[in-house]
């Protein structure tokens, strides 16, 4: 199969600009999916923005490890809260490819050092200090590697008239593909989304025969698969325009020519920002609740499992407000758990209705669940 040709130069180059972002288990294929793509669509600008490269795969475990004893100092501290580094940084990597995308819309006139690169680059660190500091890695350091890639997208003599800009990253959440949606929104530009499919087994294999250095936790990929958020269309808007691929073999070619069939649709059908999004703000409003009292109520069930094993192992109950109490009867364990599941319903309630709110978010899963614990044993003292 041919790699696909330019159309006319005369045509407007905003026209031709889209957002891709990728989306899979880690070892899933995205990588590789993404090379290929640069090599098949080699008339097209496919500029790769990979959040590994931006953040080492070192640096990204001290920020899990900060993260966690973060949430271990924090159960008891609900007025002096920390946002955590991962959300900090997410929040930083969003703005280096909005950033990007931006000078890519005005591609026909850029050069790599011009006062518009200049001007952009400068604007972009003070925004990324506007979210705080991250101990592990500098606002320079992410400033550096945006400005490379824009050298990428400057480096053509004759600007290409198609022009992908592709996100190599995990967005396991719907939260995190959401945020690119709305980078594309603002620019005006075309928007997909590739989910990079792979049984947990393929990827956990891959994995394990990389490079050490290459290599993540097996036990991270278990637990993001447990976590993921696969695409929901009748629900997010930004999941209507997802695709899933097969990547648990190897890519072939009528696969990539069902990718430039949506690449090209992408093109010519942009991303509008003025639409009326009422109806969708709402909408995700009540899928980022829904997800919320579904997570905390998995948590809180789980809770409850190991408070009634601890009370049959000990055959004791902590009463309400009167300290301890035996229970070696059934009917004892029956009414704690009755006590219990009715206090979790009331929880759940009020996460629901807002008269509980939560500082952190779904994705910061340990946080999120020490937070929903620590309120719910509060209702339990009340």
């Amino acid at each position: 199969m041919e790699p696909p040709t330019s159309k006319s130069a005369n045509q407007d180059l905003d026209s031709k600009l889209s957002l891709v972002v990728l989306m899979g288990l880690p070892a899933s294929g995205k990588s590789t999916l993404a090379n290929k793509l640069v090599q098949f669509f080699c008339n097209w600008q496919i500029v790769v923005i990979s959040f590994d490269e931006f953040v080492p795969l070192n640096i990204q475990a001290q920020i899990s490890q900060q993260q966690a004893e973060l949430a271990a100092t924090q159960i008891d501290d609900q007025a002096n809260r920390k946002v955590s580094s991962a959300k900090i940084l997410r929040k930083k990597f969003v703005s280096c490819v909005d950033a990007v995308v931006g000078l890519a819309k005005n591609r026909k006139y850029l050069k790599a050092e011009s006062i518009e690169v200049t001007n952009c680059l400068q604007s972009l660190e003070t925004s990324l200090s506007s979210f705080g500091n991250v101990d592990v890695i500098s606002d320079q350091v992410l400033v550096s590697k945006t400005s490379e890639v824009i050298s990428k997208l400057c480096s053509d003599v004759n600007p290409k008239l198609e022009t992908i800009v592709l996100v190599d990253d995990n967005n396991y959440y719907q939260s995190m593909r959401n945020d690119f949606y709305q980078v594309a929104k603002v620019s005006e530009v075309g928007f997909c989304i590739i989910h990079c499919k792979a049984s947990l087994k393929i990827c956990v294999q891959r994995n394990f025969e990389r490079q050490k250095a290459c290599q993540i936790p097996q036990k991270a990929i278990v637990e993001m698969s447990m976590k993921f958020e696969d695409s929901n269309p009748m629900q997010n808007a930004f999941d209507m325009y997802c695709v899933e691929i097969d990547s648990g073999a190897n890519i072939i070619d009528e696969q990539l020519k069902v990718l430039e069939q949506i690449f090209e649709s992408s093109f010519t059908n942009r991303l509008k920002q003025n639409e009326d999004r009422t109806e969708e703000i709402e909408r995700e409003r009540r899928i980022c609740s829904e997800n919320e009292v579904h997570q905390a109520d998995l948590m809180l069930r789980k809770w409850i499992s190991k408070r009634m094993n601890l009370a049959a192992v000990s055959g004791m109950v902590k009463a309400k407000t009167s300290g301890n109490s035996s229970c070696n009867s059934r009917a004892d364990k029956k009414n704690l758990s009755k006590d219990l599941n009715s206090r979790k319903k009331i929880a759940l309630d009020k996460l629901r209705s807002g008269e509980f709110k939560v500082t952190f978010e779904v994705h910061q899963d340990v946080e999120f669940r020490n937070e929903v614990i620590q309120l719910f044993e509060n209702l339990i003292l009340e």
